[in-house]
């Protein structure tokens, strides 16, 4: 009779049993241990040594792998790596969008990654000045990094785009409220001009006394009548960019838009400088008795009535003087003389920014020369 043999110590089930005693466990315990870890890295700061805020540029179009070095080489994250498995884990590497974002001290990299995912971006304020022309906001964009100056003009003048907008016009001068906007760094030019027209809308439905809500556009503004003269919101804006380029002085916006009122109510033309300025290609900054006599759509010392278009972007002060009935102007404004203002025909600088007004021509020619010799006797004197 044969005698079994005794088990071998390294039969497969002998292993088996161990690698299940003690090695599942043991992989359960560096699992639940790198879990940890990776719970912990996500949790905690991503730059524990970051004292102030940082903002960071991503460009439209950057891969993952160049974010990461744009954080990193701004100190905003450490362990590129880890960040990566992060991001893969997370799922985000083909959504993170493009743009400048804030990053406070102590974000954890969980939090930078669901910020940059959901495009939380810094919006910064730009102002437009009052009067500005389509031209200078494309520069002024252009230097703030908001947009590419050139695509700004040709969709400020793109067809589609402006009948989109509501509008029947050449191009959107005057269309564009001078106002301070929230804008993000690399927004797209129609969205930004989207959102200036926007603007331009609500204040004059607000002017008009419109609901501004809804979907009311430039084609639900009223034709208005003042001092005799009906105008359209298309001329409202005309003049008040004219009224804008002439003066600064609030008072003096309604006697401005008086004179030109009451020069269109008699049939005179308006011979307004910065509407000759505006037509002219290449203005030498000295306007010359030539210029005067240029024949342009914007020049009103040859074309009667009001130029092809607005010159500029008037502000509010400069719309209210047309758009405001004449008993809110008289409050907001009581101490002009009120039985004049349908009477003045001419204006005339008296060397600080102010004007002179005058009913007659007579009147305004001895003006001219009383102020035109005061200012070469400065000029002779040496003061500004």
């Amino acid at each position: 009779m044969t005698t079994p043999a005794p088990a071998y110590q390294g039969e497969p089930g002998a292993w088996l049993g161990r690698l299940l005693r003690y090695g599942v466990p043991a992989l359960v315990m560096l699992v639940a241990g790198w879990l940890s870890w990776f719970w912990h890295y996500a949790h905690v700061p991503a730059a524990p040594d970051q004292q102030e805020e940082i903002v960071v540029t991503i460009p439209p179009a950057t891969d993952f792998h160049a974010i990461r070095k744009i954080l990193a080489e701004a100190g905003a994250i450490h362990h590129g790596s880890h960040f990566t498995l992060l991001a893969r884990i997370m799922g985000v590497t083909q959504r993170l969008k493009a743009g400048d974002y804030r990053l406070l001290p102590g974000q954890t990299p969980l939090l930078i990654l669901r910020q940059i995912e959901r495009g939380e971006v810094v919006r910064w304020p730009v102002t437009i000045p009052e009067g500005f022309t389509l031209a200078q906001i494309a520069t002024l964009l252009a230097d703030k990094g908001m947009a590419r100056a050139d695509r700004f003009l040709a969709r400020a003048s793109d067809q589609a785009l402006i009948h989109e907008l509501g509008l029947e016009v050449k191009d959107l001068e005057g269309y564009i409220f001078p106002d301070t906007f929230n804008l993000t760094r690399g927004m797209d030019e129609d969205d930004v001009i989207r959102m200036m027209v926007g603007r331009q809308k609500a204040v004059l439905s607000e002017l008009y006394s419109l609901p501004t809500e809804g979907s009311r556009g430039f084609a639900d503004l009223p034709v208005i009548e003042r001092q005799g003269v009906s105008l359209t919101p298309h001329e409202v804006l005309t003049l008040a960019s004219i009224v804008e380029r002439e003066t600064s002085q609030p008072e003096e916006r309604v006697q401005v838009a008086a004179v030109f009122l009451n020069r269109l109510r008699q049939g005179m033309r308006l011979q307004a400088d910065p509407t000759v300025i505006y037509g002219l290609p290449d203005f030498s900054g000295n306007l010359k008795k030539d210029d005067l006599r240029c024949p342009t759509p914007y020049n009103t010392y040859v074309i009667p009535g009001l130029p092809l278009g607005p010159i500029a972007c008037p502000g509010r002060q400069a719309i209210e003087a047309i758009v405001l009935p004449p008993d809110q102007l008289r409050k907001k404004f009581p101490n002009l003389d009120w039985a004049a203002l349908d009477q003045y025909l001419f204006f005339v600088s008296q060397n600080d920014r102010t004007h002179y007004f005058s009913k007659t021509l007579d009147e305004h020619n001895i003006a001219v020369q009383r102020y035109l010799k005061q200012k070469e006797e400065a000029a002779a004197a040496g003061k500004p």
